[in-house]
């Protein structure tokens, strides 16, 4: 089932992002950004088509992505000295 390829496909996303940061999105073509939309597409898609629980799943890991995200870009860069 494509649903379930693409749930084990955002856990290991997850994962990695976890531990890899920001240089994870260099193994893909498309950027972070790129990535949260199209995880979010597919979950209003199967959302719109099935009853699945593994929807639910999806949810929560697209959720988790996307704060992930969120907080990586709201980080304060440190100041240079001196300014």
């Amino acid at each position: 089932m494509a649903l379930a390829d693409k749930v084990h496909n955002a856990r290991a996303l997850v994962a990695d992002y976890h531990q890899h940061g920001e240089r994870l999105w260099s193994r893909f073509n498309a950027g972070r950004a790129q990535q949260v939309w199209y995880y979010g597409e597919l979950l209003k898609l199967f959302g719109e088509r099935t009853t699945s629980s593994l929807v639910a799943e999806l949810a929560q890991l697209v959720d988790e992505l996307e704060a992930e995200a969120r907080r990586r870009t709201t980080r304060v860069a440190p100041t240079s000295g001196g300014r």
